[in-house]
């Protein structure tokens, strides 16, 4: 998720999954040394150093789903959508 993410090689013109646009010299070659490590204790200290420096530049928010309390009165059939947790009105209608 961090490489295709935050990595300046994945800056796009078309297709573009850095969203961000992250282009830290220092992070991408840090990514690539630790793409090329063996599973294992040393690689995974690699990869969590990468985060904790992509979080100190705070090129992303991190977002946390929230739930979002549905009241509807009794005459009404209400729809939540799943993705954005609110009432969805094309769906919901009168009974």
């Amino acid at each position: 998720m961090l490489d295709a993410t935050f990595n300046g090689d994945n800056i796009l013109a078309h297709g573009n999954v850095n969203w961000p646009q992250l282009d830290d010299a220092k992070i991408n070659a840090a990514m690539k040394k630790a793409s090329t490590l063996p599973a294992g204790p040393d690689r995974n200290r690699a990869w969590a150093d990468i985060n904790n420096a992509v979080v100190a530049d705070a090129p992303g928010v991190p977002w946390v789903w929230d739930k979002t309390p549905l009241i509807a009165s009794k005459d009404v059939k209400q729809v939540a959508n799943g993705y954005t947790t609110v009432q969805d009105l094309a769906f919901s209608s009168l009974k």
